[in-house]
């Protein structure tokens, strides 16, 4: 038995960190922002943007915020260090494939300040029972936590064992690509005689297992079943690229394969995992 972890990966460039979303089920409102100079891009940032200015970029002749102006309008405000004035331009970002971009052209100056819109899921999502296990995705702004619960009957109603994994996202990705860096993997066991099981066979090298408590198996070597061969429990900073795709009530995620395991960005996965759709709900 080989386990395969379906979580996506990795870190972030943000220079704030406020969030806001009208619904708090659908997304948060990050802008991928490049300043360019000669037409050449020179740096870029992601920024999650409030309805408060928020200080998107800086050097050593201009500062620019931005602010969430309505659900979908969004603002550039520059301020011209050596002229002393400010410019502003407004546009709306209704997808990833739109920009809001600020320029100035002039023969002393050929620079660019251009933003797109990232749309990642927030608060909890879930798929529904398939086979006795039912998977979770738990967003914040750029975090999430990741679990698969297994049952002991095809229902969903007598929960075994929970793999659960924390992390950081990335935000510096195609419009349908996720990176994911774990910084926390448990494993939850919910029933006596599990908890027997495990600490009997000494499962993940440990001998302390309880029920109903979580406990870190990072770095571990684990035979989550008995007789199965064990499996590498991912380590802290270890790093998942997947992909992804989200409407208003649906997001799904990768389909991890041996060839396509997300362990490097030349593995991603490239097809979606259509099993396991998961849906928004605030009550699980």
């Amino acid at each position: 038995m080989k386990t395969y972890f379906y979580l996506l990966g990795v870190s972030v460039l943000l220079i704030s960190s406020t969030s806001f979303a009208k619904d708090n089920h659908q997304s948060s409102t990050i802008l991928h922002c490049e300043w360019s100079e000669a037409l050449q891009k020179v740096s870029e940032a992601d920024t999650s943007v409030s309805t408060e200015k928020t200080l998107a970029f800086e050097n050593d002749s201009f500062k620019i915020w931005l602010q969430q102006k309505s659900d979908q309008a969004f603002e550039i405000e520059v301020f011209h260090k050596n002229d002393f004035m400010r410019t502003w331009t407004q546009g709306l970002l209704n997808t990833p494939t739109d920009r809001l971009q600020w320029g100035l052209w002039s023969r002393d100056a050929l620079v660019d300040f251009t933003c797109s819109k990232k749309i990642l899921p927030l608060n909890l999502w879930k798929t529904d029972c398939v086979n006795g296990q039912i998977r979770t995705q738990n967003f914040s702004t750029l975090r999430t936590t990741a679990s698969e619960i297994f049952h002991t009957d095809s229902n969903c109603q007598n929960p075994l064992i929970k793999l659960s994994s924390t992390g950081a996202l990335d935000t510096s990705f195609e419009a349908n690509e996720l990176n994911y860096t774990f910084e926390e993997s448990e494993i939850t066991l919910y029933t006596d005689s599990i908890v027997t099981d495990y600490n009997t066979r000494k499962v993940c090298d440990i001998t302390n297992w309880q029920k109903n408590k979580p406990i870190s198996v990072l770095n571990k070597k684990c035979a989550l079943i008995n007789g199965a061969k064990p499996v590498t429990m991912p380590t802290k900073g270890q790093k998942k690229y997947g992909i992804y795709n989200l409407t208003t009530n649906q997001l799904t995620f990768g389909q991890l394969t041996p060839e396509k395991d997300g362990s490097t960005p030349e593995k991603r996965p490239t097809e979606l995992n259509q099993k396991f759709p998961y849906t928004p709900t605030q009550n699980f």
